[in-house]
C-alpha cells in the first residue's frame, strides 16, 4: 500500500503527506508510534525512552541523513535528465535498505523499553493499535469503490501539487487513470497489521523476561514483510510499478514552470537535511 510516507525517499517527496524534514523526523515518528503515542509511560520509562531516542536520533542524523541526501541528488539528476522506472526503482531499493537498517538499529532500544512495561500497559498499547486499525478501515476499506477512487485521486493530486504547483487537466487525467488502475489492497494491509500486532502481543505477554526476547523483537521490527501473504506481495509490487509508471509519465508532461517549482522545493529539502546533518 502507498497510504503513508513509506520507505522510499522518492515516494516521501512525491507521494507522502509529509513535511520537508520527514527524513530526519522519521526516527522520532517510528519510536513514538510504537510506544509513546500508544501507551502511558511512568516517569522512569519516559526517561528511558527519551534517553534512547536522543541516542538514536544522533546516529540517524549522522549516518542516514547523508544517504537521504544522496538519494535526493540522484532523484534531482533523474528529473533533469528524464525520469525512468529504473532510476526510481534504484532509489526505492536504497531507501528500503535504509529503513531496514533503521529498524535493526532501534530494535534493541525498543526491547529494553518493552521489558519495563506492565501488563496493563501492554493491554493499553494493543487496544490503541486496534483503535487505529478501525480508523484505517473506516478511511480505506468501508467505502464504495467509487469513493475510494475519488479519495485516492484527490490525495495524490494534493501531494503532487505540493511539489509542482497546480496541475493541468491532462495531468489530472493521467493521475485519475492511475487511481482507477490501482488494485485495492487496504483490507489485506490492515489484516497484515493485525497479524503483526497479535504476534507482538504474544511476545510481550509471554517472552518479556526470557533470554530470547530481544531477538524476537528484532525479528518483528526488521522482518515485518516476511509475513506478507504472497497475494498481497504481488498486489503491492504491481501497485508500486503502476505508481512509478504514472510518475514517469507525469514528469514528461511537466511544464517548465512546474519543473522549476519541483526542483526548487527539492533544493529546499536538501538544504534542510544538510543543516540537520551538521547539527
Amino acid at each position: 500500500m502507498l497510504h503513508k510516507p513509506v520507505i522510499c525517499l522518492l515516494l516521501c517527496i512525491l507521494l507522502g503527506a509529509c513535511s520537508t524534514k520527514l527524513a530526519y523526523n522519521y526516527l522520532d515518528w517510528i519510536m513514538e508510534w510504537y510506544v509513546s503515542g500508544l501507551v502511558t509511560l511512568d516517569e522512569d520509562q519516559e526517561w528511558l525512552f527519551r534517553e534512547a531516542l536522543a541516542k538514536e536520533l544522533a546516529w540517524h542524523r549522522q549516518k542516514q541523513l547523508p544517504l537521504y541526501i544522496k538519494s535526493l541528488d540522484k532523484l534531482t539528476g533523474a528529473i533533469n535528465n528524464g525520469l525512468t522506472i529504473d532510476s526510481l526503482q534504484q532509489i526505492y531499493t536504497e531507501q528500503e535498505h535504509a529503513l531496514r537498517e533503521l529498524s535493526y538499529r532501534i530494535s534493541p532500544a525498543m526491547a529494553r523499553l518493552f521489558t519495563t512495561l506492565f501488563d496493563a500497559q501492554i493491554d493499553q498499547m494493543l487496544e490503541n493499535l486496534e483503535e487505529q486499525n478501525q480508523e484505517l478501515e473506516a478511511d480505506y476499506v468501508k467505502k464504495s469503490p467509487d469513493e475510494l477512487v475519488k479519495q485516492r485521486l484527490e490525495r495524490m493530486i494534493e501531494r503532487i501539487e505540493n511539489w509542482t504547483g497546480t496541475l493541468t487537466s491532462p495531468q489530472i487525467q493521467l493521475i485519475e487513470h492511475w487511481s482507477r488502475e490501482i488494485k485495492p489492497a487496504s483490507a489485506q494491509w490492515i489484516a497484515n497489521r493485525r497479524a503483526w500486532q497479535a504476534k507482538l502481543g504474544t511476545v510481550l505477554r509471554h517472552y518479556r523476561q526470557s533470554p530470547e526476547f530481544a531477538e524476537l523483537i528484532k525479528e518483528l521490527f526488521v522482518h515485518r514483510v516476511k509475513e506478507w501473504p504472497e497475494s498481497y506481495r504481488i498486489d503491492f509490487e504491481n501497485n508500486l510499478n503502476l505508481t512509478m509508471t504514472m510518475l514517469v509519465n507525469l514528469e514528461k508532461q511537466l511544464s517548465a514552470g512546474q519543473r522549476r517549482h519541483l526542483l526548487e522545493e527539492m533544493a529546499v529539502l536538501r538544504k534542510q537535511l544538510t543543516e540537520l546533518h551538521h547539527q
